[in-house]
């Protein structure tokens, strides 16, 4: 759904704000972080509110896990191996699920 809420979208979340939290879209990334109130990204400088866009593609741009339980280790693997490499730049292992690479997630233009 698309709804914009004026100016009450820089108080509280909308859908418009949660659409720019999922998009994959590089200037969205690490925005929008608020669940209930937008005020607090504003305040912090990480709300991304474009007036004349709309978010249009959406997720990941690296193979997640397809398993339930790889999925959910996937995080702290993933902090485990960019600290045993010590290096900042690396931030997305290759991870097998039971033997079986990872898929990556496309994303798709919202219609």
């Amino acid at each position: 759904m698309r709804l914009n809420y004026g100016p009450l979208r820089y108080i509280l979340v909308s859908p418009e704000f949660h659409h720019w939290h999922h998009s994959s879209e590089a200037e969205a990334r690490d925005k929008n972080f608020a669940g209930f109130i937008s005020f607090y990204d504003v305040l912090f400088g990480s709300a991304h509110l474009p007036t004349a866009r709309k978010a249009t593609t959406f997720g990941v741009d690296h193979p997640m896990p397809t398993r339930y339980l790889a999925l959910l280790a996937y995080p702290f693997i993933a902090w485990a191996s960019k600290r045993r490499r010590n290096d900042p730049s690396v931030s997305q292992p290759h991870l097998s699920n039971g033997g079986e690479p990872a898929q990556p997630r496309h994303s798709a233009p919202l219609s």
